[in-house]
């Protein structure tokens, strides 16, 4: 079964809820690796972290979400796609 952004971030609210606050957004990716991989139950979970010009497909072609913005892809096969893009105002969300 794939988890889609909306279910990923209901557990991740529900984690919180349970006391297992996300760690910074600046963590060690260990730290990362093996909070997503509790969350999501998947020992297989990767997580990288990057800055530099960001573009993704949309229906009106490319579109650019800016200079040096950093970007952290959490990378699993049991996310809708295989992976999720998370930007720090994002991340916040759940801290």
């Amino acid at each position: 079964m794939r988890i889609t952004k909306r279910q990923l971030r209901r557990i991740i609210r529900e984690s919180i809820e349970a006391s297992s606050s996300p760690p910074r957004w600046n963590a060690p990716i260990a730290d990362l690796e093996a909070w997503w991989g509790y969350e999501l139950g998947d020992p297989d979970v990767r997580v990288e972290r990057r800055s530099g010009r960001v573009s993704f497909s949309g229906t009106g072609g490319m579109m650019s979400r800016g200079d040096a913005l950093p970007v952290m892809t959490v990378k699993s096969k049991q996310l809708e796609g295989g992976y999720l893009e998370l930007t720090p105002s994002e991340w916040s969300q759940f801290s």
